[in-house]
């Protein structure tokens, strides 16, 4: 014969077992947010030095058309004055 004690004892146990098993899916649950949160932070690393790395490049990039533009123009001033040499040699040596 069971008695209020026993149901009572019964009915705490299965609230016991209810909530050990609330706590094992909160402990599963926080161990899966540790982990997402470890690889969030990674791809946030990875985002940032990509950042980086590109605006290096788009500066490495500047200033080699910026050193390309000074050589074009150097070498085209330098057969500029290269042809008005030869021009005045020309012309000197045909009088």
């Amino acid at each position: 014969m069971t008695t209020a004690d026993d149901d009572f004892r019964y009915l705490f146990g299965r609230l016991e077992t209810k909530i050990d098993a609330m706590d094992e899916k909160l402990d599963h649950t926080a161990e899966k947010l540790g982990r997402h949160e470890e690889r969030i932070l990674a791809v946030e690393r990875d985002v940032r030095d990509l950042k980086v790395a590109r605006t290096a490049d788009q500066q490495q990039t500047t200033n080699g058309v910026s050193g390309m533009r000074i050589a074009v123009v150097s070498a085209l001033i330098a057969a500029g004055f290269g042809g008005l040499f030869l021009l005045i040699q020309i012309l000197t040596h045909a009088n």
